[in-house]
């Protein structure tokens, strides 16, 4: 059997204010678009916030400390570029739903750059603008000006975005999912949890379906 990844998700409060981070990339990237935005956004009269990583293969000195940050770097940024991942050498040619998707799901940020697309992977991102891909034959720094200015379209998909992680993506449901196929019982801790992640989704999924967001 397979089972995907997911996150932990009981606990996290979405940050629905000032989110300040324009455009968040970290780890592997997509070199030709990562220039396009650098020389827009990176200048510093640029009234953009592109916020990017400069090192590679880093040295934690605090693994907790450093969670703790990337979380708080994913709460307030607005876009998160993710990139399917067929050309890393380890994955042979397959191309997963990785961790950096949770993680912007679950953190409200509106995915852009280009969905993965192996064995199961649309199941698992399958409502509307879960990933919102590059246009082939644009310009990616005017198709993101144009996303950023969508304010009620980004508080919008941040909001769905996170319901989505909460009903679909937390780790409760796939130990559930473990114990069923092993046929042991699912504890009564287990069972609760999982109800309230449904009903805090199913009450903020509301709030998706107000007309001023759509």
């Amino acid at each position: 059997m397979y089972l995907p990844l997911s996150a932990n998700t009981l606990g996290v409060e979405l940050n629905r204010q000032h989110r300040w981070i324009d455009v968040l990339s970290y780890g592997r990237r997509n070199e030709a678009i990562h220039r396009q935005l650098n020389q827009r956004f990176g200048r510093a009269e640029s009234d953009r916030f592109y916020l990017y990583s400069t090192f590679s293969k880093p040295d934690l000195l605090d693994r907790g400390e450093h969670m703790m940050l990337h979380s708080r770097l994913l709460n307030h940024a607005k876009i998160s570029l993710c990139f399917e991942a067929s050309d890393v050498p380890r994955f042979y040619q397959d191309s997963p739903l990785l961790y950096r998707w949770l993680e912007s799901w679950l953190y409200g940020c509106t995915i852009v750059g280009k969905r993965p697309f192996g064995t199961g992977v649309a199941e698992l991102m399958d409502w509307e603008n879960s990933a919102v891909d590059f246009p082939r034959d644009g310009n990616a720094v005017e198709f993101l000006e144009s996303l950023l200015a969508d304010q009620d379209f980004l508080a919008h998909n941040s909001l769905r975005n996170h319901c989505e992680c909460l009903m679909r993506h937390d780790w409760r449901y796939r130990l559930r999912d473990m114990l069923a196929i092993a046929s042991l019982p699912v504890s009564a801790r287990l069972e609760a949890e999982i109800q309230a992640l449904q009903e805090k989704g199913d009450y903020l999924l509301e709030e998706c379906r107000i007309p001023i967001y759509m």
